[in-house]
């Protein structure tokens, strides 16, 4: 029992951790008509998702890329998945109107990579369009979305006059049910892509949220961004250094936080361990080790802090893995003489 126990408990721990990377609270107000009968379960309902999308275009706001008209109605059509952490500041029911204020943790770094499209690589030959979408197991909206998600990831082309040949699309999702204490709801997903004369390419993720809708579309989001991280990897990267790398946890963290939250990074991979034990990540993407390294002195990871980054040539970063900053505390009181 305990293993069933224990295990959910570090989940919880896990999930929690990984939502404090780079946080932020995000209040926002909807309201619903409350008409003489009606059933005010399904108004707050409403108020709920008015709120929760005002959050996220509160959240929008803070960003500092331009956004797209097309970025921001997907951003806005996603809130479910952004918003799935809140809690009710307030709710207020006058008779004729519910009014529901909300507060929401929102990953700004990882919104506002989600809501960046890809850079192209110089160079880079035409991309196919989307010739056809199946879906097994998923809503039915996620299959149009995928096409949206691959278009932003630089794996199909936005516009089918410019493409070059096709490819076609299988998705699958799969509901894990209600994970016991977090209760919150988990899904799986697998994006498939073919074209003629290759190989298939499958990308697989998993995701968890208070609301089911939202952690499966979580999931499709998570494996399309894995399946186009794994197509537009660059041959070259940046190696960044890490000295200090252990406990192995903290290190998976930073390689997350990075992967998540650095916009223009693609991939992020252990590319090898030097001999004095300093980790060595390879990081993919459009980024000079300048502007990578001006990023990571911002990134927040949970349990740990980057200390001493610095530029060391053009693909080389050296960084130190330190513990998570506390507050100040006095000093010690000296001992006194015997």
């Amino acid at each position: 029992m305990c293993r069933f126990l224990c295990w959910g408990v570090a989940l919880s721990l896990a999930w929690a951790s990984l939502g404090e990377a780079a946080a932020a609270p995000f209040t926002g107000k909807g309201s619903a008509p409350l008409a003489e009968g009606s059933d005010r379960a399904a108004a707050r309902k409403t108020a709920l998702e008015r709120a929760r999308r005002a959050a996220i275009e509160a959240a929008l706001a803070e960003l500092s890329a331009p956004l797209t008209p097309a970025a921001r109605a997907q951003a806005l059509t996603t809130a479910a998945a952004w918003t799935s952490s809140y809690r009710v500041l307030s709710q207020l029911d006058d008779g004729a109107t519910l009014t529901v204020e909300i507060a929401a943790e929102i990953d700004l770094g990882r919104l506002e990579k989600a809501v960046t499209p890809a850079a192209a690589p110089q160079g880079a030959r035409a991309l196919p369009r989307l010739a056809a979408v199946s879906s097994e197991g998923c809503a039915g909206e996620l299959a149009g979305e995928l096409g949206r998600l691959l278009a932003a990831r630089g794996v199909i082309a936005a516009d089918d006059a410019a493409a070059a040949g096709s490819i076609e699309a299988s998705l699958r999702c799969e509901a894990l049910g209600q994970v016991s204490p977090t209760r919150a709801f988990g899904a799986a997903a697998t994006v498939t892509l073919r074209m003629a004369g290759s190989p298939p390419l499958r990308g697989e993720a998993r995701a968890f949220s208070g609301d089911p809708a939202a952690a499966e579309r979580e999931a499709v989001a998570r494996a399309s961004a894995g399946l186009a991280d794994s197509l537009q990897a660059e041959e070259e990267g940046i190696v960044v250094r890490v000295a200090a790398p252990w406990p192995a946890a903290r290190l998976r963290r930073l390689e997350r936080a990075i992967a998540a939250s650095v916009v223009g990074v693609r991939a992020v991979s252990v590319a090898g361990i030097a001999a004095d034990g300093a980790v060595l990540l390879r990081v993919e993407g459009s980024l000079a080790a300048a502007a990578l390294a001006s990023k990571l002195e911002g990134l927040a990871t949970p349990g740990a802090r980057l200390e001493r980054v610095s530029v060391r040539g053009e693909r080389l970063i050296e960084v130190a893995l330190g513990p998570a900053s506390t507050s100040p505390s006095a000093p010690p009181t000296p001992a006194e003489p015997r």
